[in-house]
């Protein structure tokens, strides 16, 4: 496989038009299928220059009256950078390239009791991680019975406090942004609040300081 500093020195020839059709937007540990079209083209062979963590899985061609449409199958995996990244190709003494975004997963767990007491006070917590494991930064949204109640940006982990004033079933739900190159993310489950109380009536939520 050609690298990208060996490609980058050659030198185009006008006669050879190429064109690379391929995702905008990949996301890692997929992958990708990659066409290039190659009009007055006498020799059938072809370089990939890829960025670190890409690699062809299966690669063919077909070819008719010096026109070719190369096919690759690529892969991509947890060591590909995320952003813009660019994948070249070479033929007869010439290279095109283009650019393609790559993003990572997000994954985002929420933490809250099964059941709790009318007015009890009681934490819930969230954890964001990258598709490596890694804890990452973003602005996390706390939503109780579809009631936004507070967003915070951390590192990666939210702890909040909560009491719920009447009994019921609250439905709560965590989301996860981040503004980079990153897929957003959410988790959600289902409080219990049992008391003397018997009817679900309106929401009432108080809640503390982020607890660092």
């Amino acid at each position: 496989t050609t690298t990208l500093e060996e490609i980058a020195t050659l030198s185009p020839t006008l006669e050879l038009n190429a064109t690379l059709l391929l995702p905008e937007n990949i996301t890692r540990g997929e992958t990708f299928s990659l066409t290039v079209l190659i009009e007055n083209i006498t020799n059938e062979t072809v370089s990939w220059g890829l960025p670190v963590g890409l690699e062809i899985v299966d690669s063919s061609n077909i070819c008719t009256n010096q026109t070719c449409e190369f096919y690759a199958n690529i892969s991509t995996n947890l060591s590909a950078k995320l952003g813009i990244n660019s994948i070249y190709v070479s033929v007869e003494n010439s290279t095109w390239g283009k650019e393609v975004e790559i993003y990572a997963n997000t994954s985002t767990k929420l933490s809250i009791p099964e059941e709790v007491s009318v007015n009890e006070t009681f934490t819930m917590s969230s954890e964001s991680r990258l598709d490596n494991g890694t804890m990452i930064d973003g602005n996390i949204t706390f939503f109780v019975s579809d009631e936004k109640i507070s967003t915070a940006t951390q590192n990666g982990s939210v702890m909040i406090n909560l009491t719920l004033g009447y009994t019921g079933h609250y439905p709560i739900q965590v989301n996860f942004q981040n503004s980079g190159y990153f897929h957003p993310s959410s988790d959600q489950g289902v409080v219990i609040v049992k008391g003397n109380e018997t009817l679900y009536k309106d929401l009432k939520v108080n809640y503390s300081d982020y607890i660092q």
